[in-house]
């Protein structure tokens, strides 16, 4: 356990400061708010427009191993949009479902590939994180914009869509993209800049969602958090070692990266999409922090039972 829980306790630190913070600084909701905004607006963004522009991309398409982590993650979606969805409206039901899928790749997952895996897990690991936040926030986009409305037609669809492709979090991926297939070099002012602004994305977001945590009132709330936290560290590594094991049969090297991707706890960002559209916050919120809890005894176990005795 003491490697994985090296790699999470500075996530556990962060967010109790700025729990502290909100509690014992005198941080006013418009501090709060204000702070949020930067980071969600801006240093996330950036984090994201950066990584998507740096993604190497491989001579083939590995369809294997992008269904056999993508799929168990829909089916993980839609289990939690009715079971932690129950008495939400349709906007909530998305931030939750996100909420019970979105995997904290970047702050856990590359440590722990790279401990456990080296330099050769990372390719493996760039493949399924490339397309994570876009394919699951462009979804969840759709199904919360869907929602507002109680009727559903192509038209509607396309406004969802293009509501969902101009958010600050999806576009800085698509733009990304699009560089990145253009083979575009930027100047290196920019490039710092850039480097500097996505640095701070993480520890900011987490001091925001420590912040959060404080001024929210988790009461009621016990039950939903439960389910999303092990929907999201629980039943989804289950899947996706069903999936490379039996389904796909992947090599072992693309097949553990998956299933460690997938143990990973919720990501924050999966807070900054709710915090965007003002729903579910706290719930997104908690199972962050309880996930992050739980996973540093399941990620633990996972590699104690499949991973390290095959390495």
């Amino acid at each position: 356990m003491a490697p994985v829980f090296t790699i999470l306790l500075p996530v556990f630190l962060m967010i109790l400061i700025g729990g502290c913070l909100g509690r014992f600084a005198g941080f006013a909701e418009h501090h709060y708010k204000g702070i949020a905004a930067l980071t969600f607006n801006l240093l996330v963004p950036a984090l994201l427009f950066n990584g998507s522009l740096h993604t190497q991309w491989p001579s083939s398409i590995p369809w294997g191993l992008f269904a056999s982590y993508y799929l168990p993650q829909f089916i993980i979606f839609t289990i939690a949009w009715f079971a932690c969805g129950y008495r939400l409206s349709h906007p909530q039901r998305a931030c939750v479902a996100l909420g019970s899928t979105y995997s904290n790749n970047v702050l856990i997952g590359i440590p722990a590939v790279l401990a456990v895996f080296g330099e050769p897990g990372m390719a493996p690991a760039f493949m399924i994180i490339a397309f994570h936040s876009a394919l699951l926030f462009t979804i969840s986009g759709i199904a919360l914009e869907l929602g507002r409305s109680n009727t559903a037609h192509w038209r509607l669809f396309f406004r969802a869509l293009r509501k969902t492709l101009t958010t600050p979090l999806v576009a800085s991926l698509l733009l990304g993209f699009v560089a990145n297939g253009m083979g575009l070099m930027l100047p290196k002012p920019i490039q710092q800049l850039l480097s500097w602004l996505g640095d701070a994305a993480i520890p900011c977001s987490l001091l925001v969602l420590g912040i959060a945590i404080s001024k929210y009132s988790l009461t009621g709330l016990g039950p939903r958090v439960l389910i999303m936290s092990l929907l999201k560290v629980g039943l989804m590594p289950v899947l996706v070692w069903w999936s490379v094991t039996f389904l796909w049969q992947l090599d072992f090297l693309d097949g553990a990266v998956a299933v460690l991707l997938a143990a990973t706890p919720v990501g924050v960002n999966a807070y900054a999409f709710a915090h965007q559209h003002q729903q579910s916050e706290a719930e997104v919120a908690a199972a962050v922090l309880l996930s992050t809890i739980v996973a540093s005894i399941s990620m633990s176990a996972w590699l104690a039972w499949m991973l390290l005795p095959n390495t």
